[in-house]
Order: structure tokens, then sequence, then C-alpha cells
């Protein structure tokens, strides 16, 4: 009966109150008129409000189980609790460009309080050269050479990382706090989902499985976030992916550290985050969430049982009839004229440039040339193109060739790193980083560059901390 053990299943019961609050309050205030689009600001603030609520007190209860409720005053504290900001604040821009320079001051005032210095790992290094020759592509732009200010997150997050090094149990506690946060704000994300899908009449379950543009006047995807003034899915998908492994990794590690995160507090995160990603219409949160879950199973069920083949052949034969059943269904959620239009373009120009791109952050120059070459090929476009939504295509663009060889070189340094740490999170999210790169560019954007340097450098880190630990490091 420990599946049921109320102190352990607090926190998912909680969870699915709220849910079932949802479902019987929203339709009631929306038929009473009560709930209307006209205020969508009080309630954004209110959702908003109710967050931070439910995230405090969380985090104060997290906290009285560890030393830092008798020592709160010390630096070893402080540079914890920047470490939550931290992870927290990567779902609103603005907030995670603050956190980094926060987490930064105190991961510097450590080292001098500590004076101890960590090596970081050699894959870092890979990464650095990548980074410098985007600094050397700067030479020929209109601004000339420079250090571009979105670069610094590639060195300070894990150089950072290196001032400190945390205890197993105050890791393992902060992705505790990290993956309950996460799953708060999933649940606030869909009560707004499930609100304005009932104000604007649209079924929840057209708003899911079709790419649905615009509502209300603004993009549908718009008003399920809002209330924490970040918007964009692809980039709120990275938070969540990464708390969706820290999810299986906690529960399989609760035997070692103590922390508890109980069978059905794993099951409604899987399920919160499917959720989550459809109503967001995130393809590539889907694929994410996707990629994740069906890895994991069959590593449980390899590292579990002798029937792994047998695993592999059930889950691809449900993938493929999950497919032909529903496959008209997702027919427009599939279909993306915007992202075929970028891959166009930024083909055609490589073709024009294979050796020297345009340079570091003129793609929207190269891309406007290219749609006026192609005028008569393309259909109209809607707006002015600013990158191609493929950071191998758009590090070609501005870097020629060398570009995609020092990205290839780099991700070919991060495999070989996260299967020799036989790591599962390391593993798990440069898989995620993948995929990314295929229908984003993560390594372009700040958004993209903090949150995956945060997340990618706290499980490297993670995994320094179980290797010097314990005998099996870092398996699972």
């Amino acid at each position: 009966m420990k599946f049921f053990n109320f102190k352990q299943n607090s926190f998912p019961l909680l969870m699915l109150f709220l849910l079932m609050f949802t479902f019987f309050f929203v339709p009631i205030g929306v038929n009473t008129r009560l709930l209307t689009s006209n205020i969508s600001g009080l309630l954004n603030n209110c959702m908003l409000g109710v967050f931070v609520v439910l995230f405090s007190v969380n985090l104060l209860y997290e906290l009285s189980k560890t030393d830092y409720r008798i020592r709160f005053f010390s630096i070893d504290s402080f540079l914890f609790l920047s470490l939550i900001f931290f992870t927290m604040a990567s779902f609103n821009l603005r907030l995670a460009d603050y956190a980094t320079g926060v987490f930064a001051f105190f991961s510097l005032l450590y080292l001098f309080v500590k004076r101890k210095w960590y090596k970081f790992s050699w894959m870092f290094i890979f990464l650095f050269l990548y980074v410098s020759l985007r600094v050397f592509g700067t030479i020929g732009t209109p601004l000339g050479f420079r250090f571009p200010e979105k670069l610094l997150a590639f060195f300070i997050i894990p150089l950072s990382f290196c001032c400190f090094r945390l205890s197993v149990n105050d890791y393992f506690r902060l992705l505790k706090i990290f993956v309950r946060g996460v799953a708060l704000y999933m649940v606030v994300s869909i009560f707004s989902w499930y609100l304005y899908s009932m104000i604007f009449g649209i079924s929840p379950i057209e708003w899911m499985t079709k790419k649905i543009v615009e509502i209300g006047g603004q993009s549908s995807y718009v008003w399920i976030t809002a209330w924490s003034r970040n918007t964009h899915p692809s980039f709120n998908m990275i938070g969540v992916a990464a708390a969706l492994i820290a999810t299986f990794y906690l529960y399989h590690n609760r035997a070692l550290t103590g922390i508890i995160i109980s069978r059905m507090e794993v099951v409604l995160f899987s399920l919160l985050s499917v959720v989550f990603s459809s109503a967001m219409e995130s393809r590539i949160g889907i694929v994410s969430v996707g990629f994740i879950l069906l890895f994991t199973s069959l590593y449980f069920v390899y590292i579990k049982t002798k029937h792994f083949k047998t695993g592999l052949i059930i889950v691809s034969v449900m993938f493929i009839v999950a497919f032909y059943l529903f496959e008209n269904r997702f027919v427009g959620f599939i279909n993306d004229n915007v992202r075929r239009t970028d891959y166009t373009l930024a083909v055609n120009y490589i073709k024009g440039h294979p050796m020297w791109g345009v340079g570091f952050g003129q793609q929207a120059v190269a891309l406007k040339q290219q749609a006026v070459i192609m005028k008569d090929v393309l259909p109209m476009l809607p707006q002015a193109k600013t990158y191609t939504h493929n950071q191998f295509l758009g590090d070609m663009v501005q870097f020629g060739i060398w570009g995609l060889a020092m990205l290839l070189i780099f991700l070919t340094a991060l495999v070989i790193f996260a299967f020799r740490s036989r790591s599962y999170p390391i593993q798990l999210f440069s898989g995620v980083l993948i995929l990314y790169m295929f229908i984003e560019e993560p390594f372009t954007v700040q958004s993209g560059i903090t949150r995956f340097m945060l997340f990618l450098t706290l499980f490297v880190h993670g995994y320094e901390i179980m290797k010097s630990s314990v005998n099996n490091p870092a398996k699972l």
C-alpha cells in the first residue's frame, strides 16, 4: 500500500485536487460570466499569485528538512537558494538573466570563502571552442569584431559550477524542489488553458490536436502561460523536459538518497508533461517528452527484466498503430509551412555560400536577400524571416561549412561524454538538445542558450557528485 501512503503522496494529491477544482470550477465561472477574457490581466495575476504561494510553501517545507534552516545566513544557503531561483527563473527569460548574475555572484563568493576550485568536464572544452568560432564570426559584420553578450552564458554557467560542489543530499533536494515547482507551473498553466478554451468556446481536444494559429487576436499558446510572463512554447518545454528527466532520476535513486518521490508522483508528472506539451502545441515539446518516456521505459525494462527485446517490439508496434489510428487528427498539427520556407531559404543560401557564411547574428540579412531572389518561387511571406529554426542550417548560413563542422565536433564530444559517464540525465538531456537543434536554434537565441547550459551543466554537476560519492556512479 506504499502507493497510497498519504505522507509520501501528499503533493501529487494536492495536484489532483487542483486539477479537479479546475474542471469543476471553470465551467461554472464561464457559464455565469464570472470569468471572461475582459479580465484576463486580473486572472493572470491571480494565477501567478497562486503559483508563488504554493511554490513558496513547498520550498519552505523542503528547506525545513535540511541544515539550511539552522545556518540560513551562511554562504552555503545563499548559494543553494540562488540555484533554486536560477532553475525556476528559466521559465521567464527576463528573470533568467538576473538569476544568472545572482548565481554567478554567489558561486564566486563561495569560491573566495572556501578557496577550492573544481575541475570542469573535458567536454566543455569543445563547447568553448565552438563558441570561440561564433566570436570570430563577428569579423566583417556591421558591428565589427566583438564578444556578443548573449554568448557569456556559455562560459559563466559552467565556470560558476566549478566554484562549489553540492552534497548528494542537497543535489537531490534541489532536483525535488525544481520538479515540484515545474509540476505546479504545469498545473496552473493547464488551468489557464482549460479556462480560455471554455471562454473562447474551443474544444480542449481540438486545441491539443490541431495547430490553431490564433485565438482572440493572439497566438493560441500565449493564453496558456501568459500568467508567467513567458509564452514561447518550445523554450518553455526545455525546463519541462529537464524536470521530467529529474523526476525519473529522483525516483530511481530514492533508496540511495532518502529523498522520496512516489510512483504516483512520477505517473502524474508524466501525464502533466504530455497534456501541457499538447496544449502548448509544441511539436518539439511533444517529441521530447515522448523521447524521454520511451527511452526511460526501455531503460527500466533493460535493467529490471530480461525482456528488453520484447519490450522494444511492443513499444514499436504501439507507436505504429497509434500513428495510423490518429494520423488524420494530427495532419494540421504536423504540417509546418513556416519552417519549410525557412529551410528552403537557408538551403538555397548555403548552396551559393558553402565556405563562408554571412557572419554572426546576420541570418536575417541572408534570409531576406534569399527571399528576394526566390520571390517568384516561394509564397508571399507574412513577415520577414529572422532565423532558420534549425541549428545546423543556421550555423552554416552564419559561418559556412566551418560552423557546421565545429557544431558536429562539439555534439560528438557531448555524445561520447554522455555514454562514457553512463549518466541517465546527461544521456537523455543530450538527446533532447540534439532533437531541439533540428527544429529550433537553441544556441542562437538567449532563451535557448541559458536554459540548455543551465540544465546540461546541472546534470554534469550531479554526475561529478555521484562519481565521487558512491561506488556505482550515476547509473540512471
